[in-house]
């Protein structure tokens, strides 16, 4: 929020910075980037998260709704490539149960995989 506030961007926006998880334009991320720099923020995620560590031995979670239609074909692609790369996927089915998603998130987050 705090970011957000500082860059004159939604939290959204940051949060989409941060994860990557849908395109921004350079100029707000630089907004947002430069927001992170002024308020210490990538010092303070760097502290906070150092226990978790990516290698080649992580998991990487796949959770998708169910196995059926087209998500078969983009499992089954994403684990090749990954498999390629030295990595291992696990994927978790929901169901369409958010309650179901949260526990299985909750579960990841737990074993810091």
């Amino acid at each position: 929020k705090q970011i957000a506030e500082e860059a004159g961007v939604s939290i959204a926006t940051v949060s989409h910075v941060i994860n990557k998880t849908r395109y921004v334009s350079p100029e707000l991320s630089k907004k947002v980037e430069q927001a992170m720099e002024k308020l210490g923020y990538s010092q303070k995620s760097k502290t906070e998260h150092s226990n978790l560590k990516i290698g080649k031995k992580s998991e990487i979670a796949l959770i998708a709704p169910n196995l059926w239609g087209t998500f078969s074909k983009v499992i089954s692609s994403i684990s090749s490539y990954l498999n390629e790369k030295g990595y291992t996927l696990s994927v978790y089915f929901h169901n369409d149960n958010a309650s179901v998603e949260k526990d299985i998130i909750t579960n990841i987050l737990l074993n810091k995989r």
